[in-house]
């Protein structure tokens, strides 16, 4: 289910480090403790809030890393650790070793909606 939360597109993004410098004057909203309440496949919205085979979590740092771990009883746990910058508003780079991705991430309340720019999917997390 998230494994397509951080497949990423084959981009170098040597200037992550420079661009971050520019992050740090306020804090950010990303910033945070975040579990994953559903997410859109196709035309269906599939909640799992409650749902104990089914789970992720997102621990987003100030110091620019972050660690997601996604729980699966079929698939097992996979944990992606990455480093984050944000690029403009509401949008996010998100780079797992030498790869990076950019998001969309669209804040209302202690929800958060994140997407790859130009996919109609989407994942629902909200702010632990």
């Amino acid at each position: 289910m998230f494994t397509i939360l951080f497949m990423v597109a084959c981009s170098n993004d040597d200037d992550a480090a420079n661009n971050n410098d520019a992050n740090t004057e306020t804090p950010d909203a990303f910033i945070g403790n975040w579990k994953a309440i559903g997410y859109m496949e196709g035309d269906e919205y599939i909640n799992i809030e409650d749902d104990e085979c089914e789970s992720g979590e997102m621990i987003v740092n100030d110091d620019f890393t972050g660690t997601l771990t996604v729980h699966d009883c079929n698939a097992g746990d996979e944990i992606t650790n990455f480093e984050w910058l944000k690029t403009t508003e509401g949008v996010y780079s998100i780079i797992v070793g030498e790869e990076s991705s950019n998001l969309n991430l669209t804040f209302e309340d202690d929800t958060m909606t994140f997407s790859f720019e130009g996919d109609p999917e989407y994942t629902v997390f909200k702010r632990q």
